[in-house]
């Protein structure tokens, strides 16, 4: 092995080799060497432990170098040796503070950044809030910015980007961007506002200025300053496109919300600039104007908006309610209907059919209920809305068939039952209301009420005896007194005359009072079969009630019965009452019972004094003439006969006794003329025929005379009644007409067969003086000739003969007395015609026509219900009641106003009367633009009073229009001067002027007038009246003033059949007007009149002027509230006249008809013409009509 290469020694690197290399490496060395710096840390190289010790190495050589330590703890802080660099910093011995407690603050919020200690995090967050950063360079302050981050503190953050911002111009906006977004995620939105704003002021780029605009917008809102982010939006709001329609929407919003109006206002105009054509922006603008309170706005932009959502329900019904709320009801309830066809909406529908019916728009009105009672019952409410709009609409066909087709499909609707019944009594379908009274009664209980409403109907349709079927029931406990006077009536029609008694038995057990025709009635029904009890009964309303006509009648029955002590007891009875002692027909009993007692002289002084008490009485006088006849006093009775004449042919009860006192007298002929007058009046009255025989005999006519008594005789014993076909009665009744008889049969046959026939009967004695006075004056009344009559009654008075209540009342109506007026009423002495007249001359119009309705029918003479009829319908023209409803076309001479209109009137309790007119216009004229007018709708209230010495009268009216509103009111006295004088004065204040059809659209008028008017005679009648007025517009305007006169004389040609009255007349106007410009009214100045410049003339005249003369034939009033003639009606009037101021010829005609459709109601076409209307140059005028007119009440 020892020589084996292996064991020898081998020299690995030679001497000089190694050598070379320490030679190449020392080399190396020098040329790299770089002084210590190598050791000290560098920012370009990656931070490591290595560096860390080499630093820390090279700072230990050098303490003194306060840059190396700082890039020493720089070093180590990047490495996250917090402690290490902590230790350097601590041993730092320097006076730069503020690098001290940078990084200080850095190590110890890093070093609690990376531990678990919240403590020593929050106080090192602390130490950092508390830290001037603005003291930092910029690389730290950006550092001390991360540093904030990364300690959750970007408000930190953002306050050093905010302070960098200001320090690095150059970067500005990129420090100002990151100091809002930070701010923006600390919460500090307000803070990020202020900076974006900073921003979009410094930035031109338009997509960046939308962006910061919007990051600005935002951070206000966040904060609450929706009023400052609203201004802003405004501001830069031409900034935004269409694309930004959803940030418009938003900011209209917000501006709302912060109560900026304006400024949503301003973003919703710049919305719709943007999108024309899209709903959206309408919608906002709608909501705005709403919130705002801007209605009419709201209204027009909302309809713009349904125009493009046509069928948005939502929208439909606030433009329903919008309308509502602005006074547009047509239009609300449009809206309501196109709602409700697009959806059901059952309180919607509610409220749209109340609405329909408070605008009379009863069309619609039914067709949104009626669609309800297919699928339901309706309330009563509901469908007495549906009749009464029918009823309104003047169908009453349709409103029938209705009614027929939902009893069918709802029987158990009570009230739907009553109304059919009700709507075929309207329209006088009486035969088919019985069968719907028949079904009726067969699905309900009927009321007491209903029966006599279903037996009425039958009786309307003449059939009583089911109308009795229908009352006949178990009517024991039934004490309605409709029920028993409805049984009464037909009891009297059916004479049921056992019946009849027993209804008015019950009727007085069950306390049912009866009026006084009742009890006539049934004192009348007693005293033909049982006097006693009639007498039993007058007693009874005397002694009770204290009723002086019942004691007048009592007295009589007494007197008839022959009980005298009875008669001396209510004689007696009656002293207790000084008016009553006093009353004629009181005085004319005791004196009645004096001659009967034989103390004639007794009897002379009562009649006597009764007619020094009742000088115009013509029972008194009648009576005392007859006690002179009776008696033969003939001495007094030339003088009568003398003196009233004149009295005596206007009382028809005065013709007999004149007739028996000129017979007396010897004056036959005169007796047979007095006789005559009375027959032909009463030609059924044989106690006058046979006066009349003997008068004949008196003239020595002796055998008409003769033939006349046996014709009487024949005719008294086959028929013992005083009127033709009359009723018989019992001697016991009529001791008179029987005595008289006796006197007929002994001169026609022997004296011996006309005492027997006597001693069968009580024997009396006729009092026919007074009766023939009485016909005398009646006969004056009949032919006209009141001059006459009052010379009669004059000469009646002088010799003490009584003047009867109706021709007292006549004497009274002529000269006006109202004392005996006042005192015939409250004597009661007047039959109910003259009660009527008297009342209706005292001013009581309302108890005057009650009386006169309530007593027609009622069991008087033919001539007293005619007379009655005459004067309800007299005073019901004066004051009709009834519903009138048309349509009226009416040319003013240019101006045209047409559309319909309606009437109500009716007394208000007994003195008071109402009326309401409403008219809804439409103008249409060429000088005037009606769309500025447009539809008028007035309405007129006027209440007026019957006073006793005339009549008050109090209006108010109202117009209303889309352009001026206008309320007069006016107020008027009359009094009655005398039986034929009145004189009127009113005043009214904003009232309508009709004087032009200008004036007419525009104008208005207050004026204070006085008017008369006097009857000359009973057919001449001259009116006047002057009026001062002072004219305006309503636009309040000053016109002007002015004074009109009028002054016309009437005479009535023919009185009726028909009535021809003639006229003349002149009127005359002088106006004061202005001369200015009036500003508003010319359509250039968004006013009406068509006309470059308007001025008063351009309404009025100055002047007007006119003489006329007229002729009116009529039947009736066409087209009256109040129908006056039976079937039809009818008028032609024609006038002509000369206009002196313009120098022209007018003329015009008025002429309509009317007739009756269905019962007491009328239908009336009218028209007119007018050559010249006032205050028009040449243009013609006039008007046309239709109306239905239906009286209600009484």
């Amino acid at each position: 092995m020892r020589n084996s290469s292996a064991s020898k020694p081998v020299r690995l690197i030679s001497p000089w080799t190694l050598a070379f290399s320490a030679a190449a490496i020392g080399g190396v060395l020098v040329l790299t060497y770089n002084s210590e710096d190598v050791f000290r840390p560098d920012d370009q190289e990656r931070a490591d432990d290595v560096s860390a010790s080499y630093a820390e190495v090279l700072l230990a050589s050098r303490p003194e170098d306060d840059e190396l330590r700082l890039d020493l703890v720089r070093l180590l802080i990047d490495l996250g040796q917090y402690s290490r660099a902590r230790r350097h910093l601590v041993s730092w011995q320097t006076t730069d503070v503020v690098q001290l407690e940078y990084y200080r603050r850095t190590i110890d919020a890093l070093s609690a950044m990376h531990g678990d200690n919240h403590e020593r995090t929050a106080q090192a967050s602390e130490q950092m809030m508390t830290f001037d950063h603005r003291q930092l360079s910029v690389e730290q302050a950006r550092a001390w910015a991360d540093l904030a981050l990364q300690m959750q503190m970007p408000w930190l953050a953002a306050d050093v980007y905010h302070s960098l911002a200001h320090r690095v111009p150059e970067e500005h906006l990129a420090y100002l961007q990151l100091a809002a977004r930070w701010y923006l995620a600390s919460g500090q939105s307000g803070k990020a506002a202020m900076i974006y704003l900073d921003i979009l002021a410094a930035s031109d780029n338009v997509e960046d200025r939308r962006y910061y605009l919007r990051q600005a917008y935002d951070a206000l809102l966040a904060v609450g300053a929706g009023d400052q982010a609203s201004r802003l939006l405004v501001k830069e709001m031409d900034e935004l496109t269409a694309e930004d329609a959803a940030w418009l929407e938003q900011g209209v919003q917000m501006a709302v919300g912060s109560q900026r109006m304006d400024l949503a206002t301003i973003l919703v105009t710049r919305w719709g600039e943007l999108q024309p054509f899209q709903a959206e922006p309408l919608q906002a603008r709608l909501r705005l104007e709403l919130a705002s309170g801007d209605l009419p706005a709201a209204w027009d932009t909302g309809e713009r908006l349904v125009a493009l959502r046509p069928a948005d329900p939502e929208l439909l019904l606030q433009m329903a309610k919008l309308g509502e709320w602005l006074g547009r009801g047509q239009k609300a309830l449009d809206y309501w209907i196109r709602y409700l066809s697009l959806q059901e909406d059952p309180e919607a529908r509610e409220h749209a059919w109340r609405l329909a019916f408070q605008l009379y728009d009863y069309e619609r009105g039914i067709a949104l209920l009626e669609p309800t009672a297919l699928d339901s019952r309706l309330t009563d409410e509901k469908l007495d809305a549906v009749v009464f709009g029918h009823e309104s609409l003047a169908q009453p066909g349709r409103t029938e068939a209705w009614l027929r087709q939902y009893v069918t499909r709802y029987p158990s609707h009570r009230l739907a039952w009553q109304r059919l019944i009700q709507n075929l009594e309207s329209t006088q379908q009486f035969t088919a209301q019985t069968a719907v009274w028949q079904d009726m009664s067969e699905r309900f209980e009927l009321t007491t009420t209903e029966r006599v409403e279903w037996a009425s109907a039958h009786w309307r349709i003449y059939q009583p005896e089911r109308a009795w079927e229908i009352l006949d029931i178990d009517n024991r406990n039934i004490d309605d007194p409709e029920y028993w006077r409805t049984l009464a009536g037909l009891a009297w029609e059916l004479e049921r005359d056992d019946d009849l008694r027993r209804v008015y038995e019950r009727m007085i057990e069950q306390g049912i009072a009866l009026d006084t025709g009742e009890q006539s009635q049934l004192i009348e029904f007693y005293r033909q079969g049982q006097p006693r009890k009639a007498l039993d009964m007058l007693l009874e309303g005397w002694r009770k009630r204290g009723d002086t006509e019942y004691l007048i009648l009592a007295m009589d029955m007494a007197t008839v019965l022959g009980e005298i002590d009875l008669l001396r007891e209510l004689l007696f009875e009656a002293q207790d009452h000084p008016s009553v002692a006093q009353d004629a027909r009181v005085l004319l009993a005791k004196g009645w019972l004096a001659e009967r007692d034989g103390a004639l002289d007794e009897a002379t002084r009562i009649y006597r004094s009764a007619l020094a008490l009742y000088p115009r009485n013509p029972l008194v006088r009648e009576r005392l003439m007859w006690f002179f006849i009776d008696h033969r006093r003939v001495a007094d009775l030339p003088m009568m006969t003398h003196r009233w004449r004149a009295f005596a042919r206007s009382h028809g009860n005065m013709w007999l006794p004149f007739a028996a006192a000129n017979q007396m007298l010897g004056r036959h002929d005169e007796a047979l003329a007095w006789y005559q007058l009375h027959l032909r009046s009463n030609p059924y009255d044989w106690l006058a025929r046979a006066a009349y025989v003997d008068g004949l005999e008196a003239a020595e006519r002796f055998d008409l005379a003769q033939r006349l008594r046996q014709q009487l005789v024949k005719d008294f014993k086959d028929r013992p009644g005083d009127q033709a076909g009359g009723g018989f009665e019992s001697v016991e009744l009529a001791p008179q007409r029987y005595a008289v008889w006796l006197r007929l049969l002994a001169s026609a046959h022997s004296g011996i067969r006309s005492e027997r026939q006597a001693m069968q009967w009580q024997d009396g004695s006729p009092a026919m003086l007074q009766l023939w006075f009485d016909r005398m004056l009646t006969q004056l009344d009949e032919i006209n000739q009141s001059s006459q009559k009052d010379a009669w009654q004059a000469w009646g008075r002088s010799r003490g003969l009584e003047i009867n209540a109706y021709h007292s009342m006549q004497e009274a109506l002529r000269n006006y007395n109202r004392d005996v007026l006042v005192d015939l009423v409250a004597k009661g002495e007047l039959d109910p015609a003259q009660n009527v007249e008297a009342l209706d001359r005292l001013g009581e119009e309302g108890a005057a026509l009650a009386l006169a309705v309530g007593n027609l029918g009622g069991g008087n003479a033919t001539i007293v219900d005619v007379q009655l009829r005459r004067q309800a319908v007299d005073i019901q023209s004066r004051t009709p009641q009834g519903v009138r409803v048309g349509w009226m076309r009416e040319d003013l001479g240019g101006v045209v106003l047409s559309g319909p209109q309606a009437t109500l009137a009716g007394h208000i309790l007994d003195d008071w009367y109402a009326s309401l007119d409403l008219k809804r216009q439409d103008y249409n004229a060429d000088e005037l633009d009606s769309s500025v007018l447009g539809a008028e709708h007035t309405a007129r209230v006027a209440l007026s009073r019957k006073l006793e010495s005339g009549r008050v009268a109090v209006t108010l009216d109202s117009s209303t229009r889309s352009d001026e509103d206008r309320v007069g009111v006016g107020l008027s006295r009359s009094w009655q001067l005398g039986a034929r004088d009145q004189i009127e004065v009113g005043v009214g204040v904003n009232q309508e002027n009709l004087d032009s059809g200008f004036m007419r659209a525009v104008g208005t008028q207050d004026a204070v007038w006085i008017a008369g008017i006097h009857g000359l005679t009973s057919r001449d009648q001259l009116s006047w009246s002057i009026e001062q007025r002072a004219y305006g517009t309503r636009y309040g305007h000053n016109l002007g003033n002015g004074t009109a006169f009028n002054l016309e004389f009437n005479q009535i040609q023919h009185f009726e059949g028909p009535t021809w009255v003639t006229r003349a007349g002149i009127d005359y106007q002088r106006n004061q007007l202005s001369g200015r410009e009036l500003s508003g009214l010319a359509v250039a100045d968004g006013g009406p009149i068509e006309a470059d410049v308007v001025t008063a003339s351009t309404l009025l005249q100055e002047e007007y002027g006119r003489l006329y003369v007229g002729n009116s034939f009529r039947r009736g009033f066409p087209g009256a509230l109040n129908r006056g003639q039976p079937d039809y009606t009818w008028l032609i009037d024609m006038q002509a006249g000369w206009d002196w101021v313009d120098s022209q010829f007018t003329y015009g005609l008025n002429t309509g008809v009317g007739t009756r459709v269905l019962g007491d109601d009328e239908l009336a076409l009218i028209f007119g013409y007018q050559s010249a209307p006032r205050g028009t140059d040449t243009e013609a005028g006039g008007m046309v009509g239709l109306t239905y007119s239906k009286r209600f009440g009484r």
